[in-house]
């Protein structure tokens, strides 16, 4: 999987050639939010955000257990109950060898696959989410823009826009951009995890039985906030956001 570092200029300052470029070229025609929503982990003001139902920030026909309304991707109303979720079950080297029903998955620690979205602004501020207390997995933390598990058949390139569009309500801005994948460990829950980062200013329709809040933070308020309070945040973010502080890239 190669690196695809095109498209940036387009959602963030003309004539910039990477994230980085565009923020210390300054905010050019980008328009970020002003900072009126809810209060953040690092103790500052958070980005304008909408709780709301469109098909967009649902996962229609994919939650599990439920008996409810949704609408499909052109607002057709579906009604029943849920599927639940299948997964890939991988060996040690990621290859698939079977798929198993999400709670199988976790019940026996099975590896599966994973993936992170790092959404940063033309400020070079990253959104973070504040993860449902109804999540069956660190309720409440703070968490990466948007994650979430490969379905079975799925590749990681499909899975990240597509979590994007459920949890944050949104298509990439710009290019997804993979940055790097994680092994399974205990740190990542099981998951072998692929990083990526995109750009985008919002505004976010987030996905009330996936999302509580969410804000913008700047890189050093995240680091300020794990270093003090880990507690907060979700244990896979915190080994993932120090990874990529490691290697630089946000």
């Amino acid at each position: 999987m190669s690196a695809r570092r095109n498209g940036w200029d387009d959602a963030c300052r003309p004539g910039a050639t990477s994230l980085k470029k565009a923020v210390a070229a300054g905010p050019g025609h980008c328009h970020p939010l002003v900072d009126n929503g809810p209060g953040g982990a690092a103790g500052v003001r958070g980005v304008a955000w909408t709780v709301g139902d469109g098909a967009a920030g649902r996962r229609a026909g994919r939650l599990s257990g439920r008996v409810s309304t949704r609408h499909d991707l052109v607002g057709r109303e579906v009604s029943g109950v849920m599927s639940e979720e299948w997964f890939d079950v991988v060996d040690e080297q990621d290859r698939v060898i079977g798929r198993e029903l999400r709670r199988e998955v976790h019940r026996r620690k099975l590896l599966h696959r994973a993936v992170h979205v790092l959404v940063l602004n033309c400020a070079g501020k990253v959104f973070l989410q504040k993860r449902s207390m109804k999540k069956d997995s660190a309720p409440g933390a703070w968490d990466s823009s948007a994650s979430g598990h490969v379905d079975s058949g799925e590749t990681y390139d499909v899975c990240a826009p597509r979590e994007l569009r459920e949890e944050l309500g949104v298509e990439a801005a710009a290019p997804i951009e993979p940055l790097f994948k994680l092994p399974a460990s205990e740190e990542t829950a099981a998951e072998f995890v692929w990083v990526y980062r995109t750009c985008h200013e919002g505004p976010f329709v987030l996905h009330p039985d996936e999302i509580e809040s969410g804000a913008w933070f700047t890189p050093g308020e995240v680091d300020a906030a794990v270093r003090d309070r880990p507690a907060e945040f979700a244990r896979s973010f915190r080994h993932i956001w120090g990874e990529a502080r490691r290697r630089g890239l946000v």
